[in-house]
């Protein structure tokens, strides 16, 4: 046996490194060990040639709002002054086949005015929906400005955002444009809870969408310094083979080299599927647990296209950071799509890193853009190799035409395209199916109904996407610090 950890934290993500930045500034001797040669999960950023690609992140809700529970996760992780946020002109730009609106960056009375005037009929319940949907945001936060009692509050965990629009709004193009954001969060309206819709809607609407100076990766690498000042390890390339457990406790790790580690705790920050089935193993948990989350249902995966242009792109587009592009209002069959892999017919969220004050490209004039769409991972899974470089190459092609039409001649400024699908999301980062979002966010899965951060075997714990509160950045640091909450209190 080798030196003995206060904590062992399985995968370097966000959620499992906010988890060891707090437990280590609170004296506890903590080891991070992550399967991948850099830590950060999905907030890594990757060059090539002259580009710096951002490999995910688009847009954060301001985590330095002060009396925020943000700004507490950052006070606690000692991160809070180590980000720089920046501030897009516009939240986003919303395009369906009869409107084409920008969305007020910070600025909810000028968006709520542009769908009355867009939708005058439906003033009242636009007012009445957004209020509702501001008074569940006050309510998680403790802030004052609440309109809704605690019942109506639980009633909307368990609510699908669809059923809350249709109490409040006619229009069926009406409610396809206030949804928009949907597609972030993984689920079609008809199944997403109301609550992690509305949360950051508000949160995104009224106090803004920002992106943080150097991208995903400025998150991961101040946690991480912030680990090993407080003598935290952080071991990469180190995939754990087996969590170690004796008479339901759990108290280490067996890793790829062949290394036992001891743990007093251990927080498995990566896909609960692989947790149970490969890292505890059947024997460990009951039949009715395996059960459990055998049946849940884990979120879509991703396409995402990365373009480096050249300098001349500056001329062409210069207020956009994002765009969506929708082909149809209804989101039941958009979430088809998404399945079935339909680049014709799928949403795009364009991202223009590049029109925010620090230009992700590492090199001279040069931009950098994504076409992201969610994606099923089954059509991916059996192909050969050339049929999969074929059927990559020719989806990328059709987003990038699509992305086009909205975007003049964007092809002739393209240097470089790398691309990745749900396959490539799955191989890096280990996740069930390339599931971007850990468990779908379904009324059925929210709230109470998702993953506990404690679990079945003693000392072992869960954080991340695959718990509770949900996915997000801003999801899975208050997964992390609640984990490492309980683990401080338990080892006062």
């Amino acid at each position: 046996m080798s030196e003995k950890y206060d904590v062992i934290i399985i995968g370097a993500g966000i959620g499992g490194l906010t988890a060891a930045a707090i437990l280590a500034r609170n004296g506890k001797k903590v080891l991070v060990s992550e399967k991948n040669p850099v830590p950060g999960g999905y907030a890594v950023n990757f060059c090539r040639g002259e580009f710096e690609f951002d490999v995910s992140l688009h847009l954060i809700n301001n985590l330095d709002r002060k009396g925020g529970i943000s700004y507490s996760i950052l006070e606690e992780c000692g991160i809070k002054d180590k980000l720089q946020m920046l501030s897009p002109k516009y939240l986003y730009r919303s395009i369906f086949p009869d409107f084409d609106i920008r969305v007020p960056q910070c600025n909810p009375k000028s968006y709520i005015k542009i769908l009355i005037s867009r939708f005058p009929k439906e003033k009242e319940g636009i007012e009445k929906l957004c209020e509702v949907m501001s008074s569940i945001f006050y309510k998680v936060e403790g802030l004052q400005g609440t309109k809704i009692s605690t019942a109506d509050f639980v009633s909307y965990l368990y609510t699908t955002s669809q059923d809350m629009l249709d109490k409040f709004i006619e229009d069926e193009k009406l409610k396809a444009l206030i949804l928009q954001l949907w597609p972030y969060y993984g689920s079609p309206p008809t199944k997403l809870s109301a609550f992690y819709f509305c949360y950051p809607w508000h949160d995104y609407t009224y106090i803004g969408g920002f992106y943080p100076a150097g991208g995903g990766k400025t998150i991961s690498s101040a946690l991480v310094e912030v680990i090993k000042k407080n003598n935290g390890a952080i071991k990469l390339n180190s995939k754990v083979e087996r969590i170690l457990i004796k008479d339901n406790i759990s108290y280490g790790i067996e890793n790829s080299q062949g290394d036992v580690i001891q743990g007093k705790r251990i927080i498995s920050n990566i896909d609960a599927l692989s947790t149970f089935h490969n890292l505890v193993g059947n024997k460990h948990v009951s039949a009715d647990f395996i059960k459990k989350i055998d049946g849940m249902q884990p979120s879509l995966s991703a396409f995402v296209v990365y373009l480096g242009l050249n300098e001349h792109f500056k001329k062409v587009n210069k207020e956009d950071y994002i765009i969506f592009i929708n082909s149809s209002y209804k989101t039941d069959t958009q979430f088809i799509s998404f399945i079935e892999n339909d680049a014709n017919n799928v949403p795009l969220s364009l991202t223009l890193y590049s029109n925010l004050p620090s230009n992700m490209a590492t090199g001279g004039n040069k931009y950098v853009m994504t076409i992201m769409t969610l994606a099923g991972y089954d059509f991916w899974k059996n192909m050969s190799l050339e049929e999969y470089k074929k059927h990559k190459n020719k989806f990328a092609s059709i987003l990038i035409k699509r992305a086009e039409e909205f975007i003049p001649n964007l092809s002739a400024y393209i240097e470089r395209i790398e691309t990745a699908s749900p396959l490539t999301m799955e191989r890096y980062t280990g996740s069930y199916k390339g599931a971007i979002y850990g468990w779908s966010q379904l009324v059925s899965q929210s709230g109470s109904n998702r993953l506990k951060q404690n679990t079945p075997i003693d000392h072992l714990y869960l954080s991340g996407a695959w718990t509770q509160p949900g996915s997000g950045i801003k999801g899975v640091m208050r997964s992390g610090m609640n984990t490492a909450h309980r683990i401080l209190k338990e080892t006062k």
